[in-house]
């Protein structure tokens, strides 16, 4: 019997260690000088979920995106992407791609990969 109680006691922190568990209130300052490390590559990610919570982007304006995340690590004609880091999931990594249209964001996607 004790160890069966073991057993689910071991499979239960498992699971608990997969879960999404890591959020991180959005830190707009910490956010922008995040430097990828070991011990915060995936802060950024643990904190899109409260970003998106606290922050309408539709309809943002391009210069109220970077007063709020910074400039983009890759810009395109009408796209930021910022990276989130490592997304917690093996090895893949988070990114957010955001979406103008006459200087206004008109959607916003979070991947992983």
């Amino acid at each position: 019997m004790r160890n069966i109680i073991r057993y689910i006691f071991l499979i239960g922190i498992i699971c608990l260690s997969c879960s999404e568990n890591h959020r991180i209130d959005f830190d707009s300052e910490i956010w922008k000088n995040w430097v990828e490390t070991e011990s915060t590559m995936s802060l950024r990610w643990d904190m899109r979920k409260d970003l998106l919570k606290k922050h309408k982007l539709i309809n943002l304006n391009e210069r109220e995106i970077i007063e709020l995340l910074g400039e983009p690590e890759q810009r395109y004609s009408n796209t930021y992407q910022y990276n989130l880091g490592v997304a917690r999931h093996g090895i893949d990594y988070g990114t957010l791609t955001i979406e103008f249209e006459n200087e206004k964001v008109i959607d916003f996607k979070i991947s992983r990969g």
